[in-house]
């Protein structure tokens, strides 16, 4: 199971459209029409928490969080990936939402499980990141 709890392991299917940021959205040059015209759809939050490889890839409007880790090159053939670690990963997802959404879902999994002993709950968190 995910570390937040939230995973939807459904397979197979349409892909689907996680949320995009706006200023990502903004770079369409059909930015009026993105979701009406079904350039950019819109999947509900139980959707969206499937794995990454159901996400819909459009070339023009790449997941950010996606294009920081090593996403395949869109525009030709790639036989083989190299892992990279770079500076602006970890600044992704510091500063992505989902990375923040993610963390508030595994407080809220934490504080059920185990109530309001702070103690209790930092050996919680432990045991489910490690």
């Amino acid at each position: 199971m995910n570390t937040s709890g939230t995973l939807n392991a459904k397979m197979f299917g349409p892909g689907i459209y996680p949320p995009m940021p706006e200023e990502v959205l903004a770079t369409s040059s059909k930015q009026q029409e993105i979701v009406a015209s079904g350039i950019w759809g819109v999947s509900s939050p139980e959707e969206s928490a499937r794995r990454s490889v159901y996400i819909h890839v459009k070339r023009s409007l790449l997941t950010p969080l996606l294009t920081d880790f090593d996403f395949a090159d869109t525009d030709a053939s790639c036989p083989v990936r190299f892992s990279t670690t770079q500076s602006t990963q970890a600044l992704g997802m510091l500063n992505s939402e989902f990375a923040h959404q993610q963390a508030d879902l595994l407080a809220v999994r934490v504080r059920e499980e185990v109530g309001g002993d702070a103690e209790a709950q930092v050996r919680r968190v432990l045991e489910l990141v490690a």
